[in-house]
């Protein structure tokens, strides 16, 4: 994605706090959502570099990316500068299928699929606001909790290990 952001001529930043506790998640499933959030800001910083650019301005694109907590959740940021999301869509932005786009232009699915993966998969929250640089700023609040202990596999697992050991003893 990195290349990406060079390519697009966009300023990124990072900031991440330290002393984050780990978090447990599927990490393909962490990487998709972040990718199309991502994707769904440099297309936005584009979006408005043209609008910019046919009124004879300049636009320098900026994203801040920024790793926090909050609580009991690590907080994964991305703010850009372009545009931010117009009350009258914000609440279909996360809809399968919607698009601010031109038609062949997107397929409407990314932050669909961003949504879907954090709040079925990864038990977490995402959202959009407004921030201080004028754009939007997505957020996705994943929660802090040990992993689950999986039973190993000599652990009998109840009634399959019962059977086996009565098995054994004949």
């Amino acid at each position: 994605m990195g290349r990406q952001f060079q390519l697009h001529n966009v300023s990124v930043s990072r900031k991440i706090e330290e002393d984050l506790p780990p978090i447990y998640v599927n990490p393909n499933q962490l990487e998709q959502v972040l990718i199309n959030v991502l994707t769904n800001a440099r297309q936005a910083l584009d979006e408005r570099t043209e609008e910019a650019e046919s009124h004879g301005e300049r636009f320098q694109k900026r994203l801040v990316c920024r790793i926090s907590r909050e609580n009991d959740r690590v907080v994964f940021e991305v703010a850009d500068n372009a545009v931010g999301v117009p009350d009258e869509i914000e609440t279909r932005i996360f809809e399968p299928f919607f698009t601010t786009k031109e038609v062949g232009q997107g397929t409407g699915l990314g932050l669909s699929i961003a949504h879907i993966l954090v709040t079925r998969s990864l038990g977490g929250r995402i959202w959009v606001e407004d921030n201080e640089m004028g754009g939007a700023s997505f957020k996705v609040a994943l929660p802090i909790r040990a992993p689950t202990p999986s039973p190993s596999p000599n652990s009998g697992g109840g009634e399959r290990g019962e059977a086996s050991k009565k098995e054994a003893e004949k």
